[in-house]
């Protein structure tokens, strides 16, 4: 785990200049702007770090950006991103709050048993999201 850590803080100032959430606001926090750039970069197929992934998702969601977020989201996990409990998590209170409530309980059903049953952030996520 310290590798990892240490490789991060190893980066270069123009890979970190371009690290995804950097790219997504470059043009400004318009619905447009991070739309516009977040197509761009899924149709480049690049390679993006997990971490990347989540500190934009983070960004995103504290910006209200839902549906871009969503987007990202399904794609990297589309792309063969593992899913932690905590990104399932993430991702149902994403639903809920792109698409609603009754999506949100179908992407809960069809989730797999284990971070379904075990995981209480889920479960927060589903009451909070029908209240």
């Amino acid at each position: 785990m310290a590798t990892k850590t240490k490789l991060v803080a190893n980066r270069s100032s123009k890979y970190l200049e371009e690290a995804l959430y950097k790219r997504l606001f470059k043009g400004g926090s318009s619905p447009t702007s991070v739309r516009n750039e977040l197509t761009d970069f899924l149709k480049s197929r690049k390679l993006v770090y997990k971490w990347e992934v989540g500190v934009t998702l983070r960004k995103l969601r504290s910006r209200k950006r839902f549906s871009p977020a969503l987007k990202l989201s399904e794609t990297m996990a589309k792309r063969g991103m593992n899913l932690t409990v905590s990104d399932h998590a993430i991702r149902l209170d994403l639903v809920a709050k792109a698409r609603g409530i009754s999506s949100a309980e179908e992407y809960f059903i069809n989730l797999p048993e284990p971070p379904r049953i075990t995981s209480p952030m889920v479960l927060s996520s589903t009451v909070i999201a029908r209240n």
